[in-house]
């Protein structure tokens, strides 16, 4: 990796690290801050009393209604307050701590870790690897995970973070358009994460050759280069992880987007909330990983953006993979003759 491009990536990562603190610090303010002047509705003694009313000695209790979705037989749900209170002091925070814990983790390897060259240099034989269709549906994904990665984190760390910033009308221009975006891409990200695991499923399989990649910590251990199929056993990993937290958010947010389901799973809206951000943070943090790693390795980038790779790289990497390239354009070469 040459000076510049080093710079540019640890310069994008203390950007990133600076504005995820903006959100940390924010959400602290909010949290000790002054409250401002409260004005107390006339009615709050008549809903505190509609709330804390008992039936059979007890306060928890539902009414019966026709009407099946999770909690109607509920007049009043006092969960909301304690909801509100768990997404201002522990979503909010923990979520950017976490964020900025992965950025710090990657720039602090940046430094210490050199980029992995092609050994022997390049071939100048290009062999190929990504067709046309695999680097559709690749981009695809990516670029539609991005764009929800973005505006979800409006829509999280939005009103604690960017109001003390930009004010209650100039957030409201963020806002709203990143909510409609967020909810309109929603279905495409569905159908993104499903066509990604038809299109990729095939290689990242398990094989003998995993194990021993796992066993010596991607070859940190092991005496001799390991020979890698298609993806090694970290790459597989990656993918099924991916796979994973793709499919916790598309059925949280499709539960969240049709609420008369959330019945099916006894969750509400709340914990789904909770769970769809988890999983989205871990999205996040992979991806981050993704791209850090991509750049690091000197060549990766190529199979996925131009379709081929250096024959050099792909003896290096993915040796079992490449002889089987060799063989079978051998075979297709007599078969010519």
């Amino acid at each position: 990796m040459s000076l510049s491009i080093k710079h540019l990536i640890l310069s994008a990562l203390l950007f990133i690290f600076s504005f995820a603190s903006m959100f940390a610090l924010a959400a602290e303010n909010n949290q000790s801050g002054e409250q401002g002047v409260k004005i107390k509705s006339p009615a709050t003694d008549l809903w505190r009393a509609v709330r804390q009313r008992e039936f059979q000695g007890s306060t928890d209790f539902t009414a019966k209604t026709q009407v099946k979705t999770l909690n109607a037989g509920r007049l009043i749900n006092a969960e909301g307050n304690e909801w509100r209170k768990l997404r201002r002091e522990k979503v909010i925070p923990y979520s950017a701590y976490f964020i900025l814990g992965v950025i710090a983790l990657l720039a602090l390897i940046t430094i210490l870790v050199r980029p992995v060259k092609i050994p022997n240099g390049r071939s100048g034989e290009n062999i190929p690897r990504m067709s046309v269709m695999h680097r559709i549906v690749h981009w695809f994904m990516a670029l539609l995970v991005i764009a929800m990665g973005l505006t979800g984190m409006v829509i999280l760390f939005g009103r604690v973070a960017l109001i003390p910033f930009t004010g209650s009308e100039t957030f409201s221009l963020i806002a709203s358009p990143s909510l409609e975006i967020h909810n309109f891409l929603g279905l495409g990200v569905v159908f993104s994460f499903v066509i990604f695991l038809v299109y990729f499923i095939r290689h990242n399989l398990p094989a003998l050759c995993d194990f021993k990649w796992l066993i010596t910590l991607g070859g940190l251990l092991a005496k001799k280069h390991l020979e890698n199929g298609f993806f090694n056993a970290g790459e597989k990993i990656l993918f099924w992880l991916t796979i994973l937290f793709g499919f916790t958010l598309s059925a949280t947010g499709l539960l969240l987007f049709f609420p008369e389901y959330q019945t099916l799973v006894k969750l509400n809206s709340q914990w789904l909330i909770v769970i769809h951000s988890i999983a989205a943070l871990f999205m996040i943090a992979l991806i981050l990983g993704h791209i850090w790693m991509v750049r690091t390795v000197k060549g990766t980038l190529e199979a996925i953006t131009k379709g081929t790779v250096d024959a050099n790289w792909a003896k290096s990497h993915h040796s079992i993979w490449y002889k089987k390239v060799i063989e079978k354009s051998a075979l297709m070469d007599k078969s010519k003759q």
